[in-house]
């Protein structure tokens, strides 16, 4: 055999995935927030919001490496309505900031 057949991945892109924060338990994509935590509306798993966006940004990294990890992104990307600020700040404490404004990015 030449190839791996457990390396071919299907083929995706950003805007036909459905976007949200897993479950960390039932990986549903039913969760709300309630201030700073994360509850599962599936199997009523709760988890703090900075945990499930850090495990949100490693999935992001893992599906696209190419792309670059900015608020925005990851705002679009978990798709938590209202809490931009909040994700900036976790992003700041887990990440280092590279560059200024719209070109600002975190590795």
């Amino acid at each position: 055999m030449d190839e791996s057949p457990y390396r071919r991945l299907p083929s995706y892109n950003f805007d036909e995935l459905k976007k949200g924060i897993l479950c960390d338990k039932c990986n549903s994509l039913t969760v709300s927030t309630e201030r700073s935590i994360i509850k599962c509306d599936a199997c009523g798993n709760t988890e703090s919001l900075e945990e499930a966006v850090l495990r949100s940004v490693e999935e992001f990294k893992l599906l696209f490496p190419e792309r670059k990890i900015t608020t925005k992104e990851m705002y679009e990307w978990c798709l938590i309505s209202g809490e931009m600020r909040r994700i900036k700040r976790i992003l700041d404490k887990q990440y280092t900031l590279i560059g200024v404004h719209q070109w600002a990015y975190y590795e």
